[in-house]
């Protein structure tokens, strides 16, 4: 029976670039930069607050632009849950889906923490002769449970959310922050005296200002909402980046003009009188400089009400509508129960995810104080936005040559890398200003982990783009024995595989892994898998053929679109140690020097690699070694002594020099090392020494014209260089491309990155 096509349907492509930067205008402004604002004074001083601002926003900036990179390549709802799938796994986007539905809840409860304060303090002025103080501590939590509680209900009744409706509120927010920072400098302007209240300028030096920028790093959170977009934009490629950048950009101006405006509007005389009657709103007082914003003559007063209560509501709403998306999302995968995925029959509100974020809202707003709270949320916006730079540069590594592009990250990588430094130092700086709040997050994330080792992992559901293992042999001993991993094509890459597999094995006493990885074109749906299985499954009974009688063998099946990913997986996931692939000697793939399937292994996989090129199925007697004194030399040279004829195999060690070294590469002690390290017959081992400036074309001359007297080159792989694509070509490229003799290319892993790939 034909399967019934598949009916997919799609949201509407109408949001243009204002409506997607007022998306995250509107998302950014809410209870986080009113209450950071007090924080960061108190702890930094007026001035050190607004370069605690002004640090965080160029910190905001750079992590933006990592965002917007993968935005304009990723233009997807789950943003950066997807983001992190596609970098480190499913691990990973678990974990940015547990992250921020806890950051979503925590922002909320903050928002109605703060809404509620401000409602109480309005109230209790207005109307006298209430029996209860709603400025009390007790008072403004039932009122924020009861303000979060309504919301919840308007959730499980269904919002509609419009682009429009939304967009007229953030420009109101924006509007009034506006307003409130003119205000301020014209206020400054006829007053001059009040620029005494930025004296003294900055306090507690750079402790205050890294704990300063660490609890204000919350006010930045938003900007990225218009990622979750990417499925609406009229435009994706092009408007989501603008909109990322542009709303980081103007959110950190927005907020250093509404820092001046809450110093400038203290009194003159610098007393904190009304500051300290203005910081009940928040409960504890510990943000009454934010008082200042009701001192800037008579419009101060309303225009701070008005803000207050329009970015409050707006992000109360906002942040639990995300919270209550993002769960529904994780539960849609499998990544948490089936219960939160369950949609009302009536409504079709995901009434599963509802509760439980609004339970989740509610216990927070009822254990947490507003300081929890804020350090709590920057906890894990700090978190999330490593994550981000973390998964830009991978995903441009491992990925780049899959996706399309319509924006790249300038100075990449070394701009997000200085980023997740600070973001990393900002997170210490942020356990000595709350410990509880810090270490509730370390918990969290702890949780999560467990969460996913023992649960989530074992029920997400696939995507398109995953690893998928087809058919695979039984497991072989884990008894740590040298594991050689070779990739093989089909039967004619097979069998010239064969020879070098079986000694590579041998001179290790090691076992053998087979990968194939099943060609599924581009246009065919993965079900037709099976359809290419022969191939693959006839290649690895030939190699099996000769590998089982003498060694422990087994072998995997597996798809990827990407096959240089496929093949680095498996070896990280088989813990290989030595990677054996074939290469046909061609490369018709402009920027890449072997391939686009070799460099992107030769530069990620997580072991050494050995590429061989023409190797046929004989004995080696003389084995050439081309060596410069590179980190591959010692390795090309131990490869050369496992390939060559045991009994009676010459190595002929060659070195060009050209006369400008800055080093001079002594080749007789190079030699007489490695052949001790080896326990190889020194009397073996011939050394030949050539001075000349042509460097790669003496090489392959040597070569060619030792004719019948060169069975096999072993040659260095190049390291690949942050500035490769500006630098000509290397020397062991060269060689490699023109040299007609059978040849193994080899590259030795570095000890830190082969560590890291057994335990990411």
């Amino acid at each position: 029976m034909n399967e019934q096509p598949k009916i997919v349907s799609e949201v509407s492509r109408d949001l243009a670039f204002p409506t997607l930067l007022l998306m995250s205008l509107g998302m950014m402004v809410g209870a986080g930069v009113f209450v950071s604002i007090g924080l960061a004074t108190r702890m930094a001083g007026p001035g050190g607050m607004l370069v605690a601002f002004a640090l965080n926003g160029l910190l905001a900036l750079v992590t933006a632009s990592s965002f917007a990179e993968l935005s304009s390549a990723l233009p997807r709802a789950s943003g950066i849950q997807e983001f992190s799938r596609l970098a480190v796994g499913r691990g990973g986007e678990f974990m940015a889906g547990w992250l921020e539905w806890l950051v979503a809840s925590s922002a909320c409860a903050l928002n109605a923490l703060v809404l509620a304060a401000c409602l109480g303090w309005a109230t209790q002025s207005l109307v006298t002769g209430l029996p209860v103080d709603l400025t009390q501590v007790g008072a403004i939590r039932w009122l924020a449970i009861l303000l979060g509680a309504g919301f919840v209900v308007i959730q499980c009744i269904g919002s509609a959310e419009t682009g429009r409706g939304n967009r007229r509120i953030s420009i109101l927010q924006v509007a009034l922050i506006l307003s409130l920072g003119l205000l301020a400098v014209w206020v400054a302007v006829h007053e001059p005296v009040r620029m005494e209240n930025f004296q003294p300028f900055a306090i507690n030096g750079l402790a205050g200002l890294l704990m300063a920028m660490a609890v204000s790093y919350v006010a930045f959170a938003g900007f990225e909402v218009a990622a979750r977009a990417g499925q609406e934009a009229a435009s994706p490629r092009s408007d989501l980046p603008r909109a990322i950048l542009y709303s980081a950009y103007f959110g950190m101006l927005l907020y250093l003009l509404l820092g001046f405006a809450a110093v400038v509007g203290l009194s003159p005389d610098g007393s904190m009188s009304r500051a300290w009657a203005w910081g009940r709103i928040w409960a504890l007082g510990e943000t009454g400089v934010v008082a200042g914003l009701a001192g800037l003559g008579r419009w101060g007063f309303p225009l701070l009400v008005a803000a207050l209560v329009f970015a409050t509501v707006s992000a109360l709403h906002g942040t639990l509508y995300s919270g209550i998306r993002t769960a529904y999302g994780m539960g849609r995968q499998r990544l948490l129960p089936d219960a939160f995925a369950r949609l009302s029959v009536r409504r079709q509100t995901p009434v599963g995810s509802v509760y439980a974020t609004g339970a989740l809202v509610l216990v927070l707003t009822s254990l947490l104080s507003i300081r929890h709270l804020m350090v709590l949320t920057a906890f894990l916006c700090l978190v999330l936005g490593m994550a981000v730079n973390l998964a830009a540069g991978r995903i441009r590594r491992y990925r780049g040559d899959e996706l399309i592009y319509g924006y790249l990250q300038p100075l990449a990588p070394l701009a997000p890398l200085a980023a997740m430094v600070v973001q990393l130092i900002l997170l210490v700086a942020l356990a000595f200003v709350d410990s509880l709040a810090w270490g509730l997050g370390v918990v969290w994330m702890a949780g999560g982990w467990i969460l996913f080792r023992l649960y989530a992992r074992h029920r997400s559901a696939p995507e398109a783009e995953d690893i998928r293992i087809l058919e695979e042999g039984d497991p072989l001993p884990s008894d740590g024995r040298y594991r050689v991993m070779a990739a093989v094509a089909n039967t004619d890459t097979a069998l010239s595989l064969v020879r070098a597999t079986v000694a590579l094995c041998r001179a290790r006493q090691g076992t053998v892994e087979l990968v194939h990885m099943v060609p599924v074109p581009d246009q065919m749906p993965l079900s037709d898998a099976e359809h290419y299985l022969d191939t693959g499954r006839e290649a690895i009974g030939e190699m099996m053929l000769y590998l089982a009688p003498d060694f422990p063998a087994g072998f995997t099946i597996r798809y990827c679109r990407n096959v240089a990913r496929g093949i680095v997986s498996a070896a990280q996931e088989k813990r290989a140690n030595l990677l054996v692939l074939g290469w046909r000697g061609k490369n018709r793939s402009h920027g890449f020097a072997l391939g686009s399937t070799l460099d992107p292994i030769l530069e990620c996989a997580p072991c050494n690699v050995v590429v061989l090129r023409h190797v046929p199925d004989r004995v080696f007697h003389r084995v050439w070694v081309p060596v410069a004194g590179g980190r591959n030399s010692a390795f090309a040279f131990e490869v050369a002594t496992m390939l060559a004829d045991p009994a009676d195999g010459v190595i002929v060690v060659l070195n060009v020099r050209s006369g400008g070294e800055s080093i001079t590469f002594d080749l007789e002690p190079f030699i007489d090392e490695q052949a001790s390290r080896l326990n190889f017959p020194r009397e073996r081992v011939v050394s030949r020494t050539v001075e000349s400036r042509r460097v790669a074309d003496t090489v392959v001359e040597e070569i060619e014209r030792a004719g019948d007297r060169c069975d096999l080159v072993v040659l260095g792989a190049s390291p690949r260089s942050l500035f490769n694509p500006f630098t000509r070509e290397s020397m062991p490229n060269l060689v490699a491309r023109r040299c007609t003799k059978p040849m193994a290319i080899v590259n030795r892993v570095g000890r830190l990155r082969s560590w890291m790939a057994s335990w990411l």
